[in-house]
């Protein structure tokens, strides 16, 4: 059983704020928090109702509730049977996150967790492992992110930080790439090996100061001349431009 203190405070874990004064995160559901064990994040507490049956109950931190308790702290509409609370990964060094034969991944004010959390997990799945998120980018923490990114958001490293002041301090070398509907043709063009691919929003686009910072912009074509939608969201778009550049890096 649960204090009221302690329901309020996973509920709490929900909010920024929270998350980032304690240095803690929520995450929910069997295979999640495995992963996330697995990656080498400390765990604070595993939580799991009668439902749960699986090993995790035999960890050391793990204590059963009430299935009511779970609703309560649970940041989604079904509750999984077991979640876990993790401390924060390590906060990488700015001066790491200048390429090395790697790409690396920039994010211009994605507002959208589950976008966030899914080019994580397109990151990491094409050799990615570093991403730089400007000031206004959704917490990688948050509930939303963690779910989508499967594990990824314990892998990759990221850092928050001044984009354009970030883009500005990057040799001037190596290639810095934008996504842009009139950049040009990914398939038809020279892509170089390795660089920083930066992505917008897809209702903002870049923010003018990260705007002056690309070097190159690229875009993914229409395949049918009758093909309706506006654009692609950036998380698809994201992973398509990341799978074509890191297929050159192998080439």
């Amino acid at each position: 059983m649960l204090s009221k203190s302690e329901i309020q405070f996973f509920r709490n874990l929900r909010d920024r704020k929270t998350r980032q004064e304690h240095k803690l995160f929520m995450a929910e559901g069997e295979k999640l928090v495995e992963d996330l064990i697995d990656s080498g994040l400390k765990v604070r507490d595993i939580l799991f109702t009668s439902k749960y049956e699986g090993r995790l109950k035999l960890h050391a931190t793990a204590r059963e509730i009430k299935e009511p308790e779970m609703e309560r702290i649970t940041a989604f509409r079904t509750p999984s049977p077991i979640c876990a609370v993790f401390e924060f990964t390590e906060a990488a060094e700015k001066s790491s996150f200048i390429p090395q034969d790697e790409w690396i991944l920039a994010l211009d004010g994605i507002s959208d967790p589950g976008n966030l959390g899914t080019l994580l997990r397109s990151a990491e799945w094409f050799g990615i492992f570093k991403v730089v998120c400007s000031a206004d980018t959704v917490d990688i923490y948050n509930p939303k992110c963690v779910q989508a990114s499967m594990g990824s958001v314990g892998r990759v490293k990221t850092l928050y930080t001044d984009l354009s002041a970030y883009l500005q301090s990057i040799p001037g070398f190596v290639p810095i790439l934008g996504a842009d509907m009139v950049g040009q043709d990914i398939y038809s063009t020279h892509l170089p090996s390795t660089g920083i691919l930066v992505l917008g929003s897809e209702g903002k686009g870049l923010s003018p100061d990260v705007s002056k910072k690309i070097k190159t912009w690229i875009s993914i074509p229409r395949n049918h001349k009758g093909s309706r939608p506006e654009s692609l969201n950036v998380a698809i778009a994201g992973s398509i431009l990341i799978s074509q550049l890191c297929s050159k890096q192998k080439a």
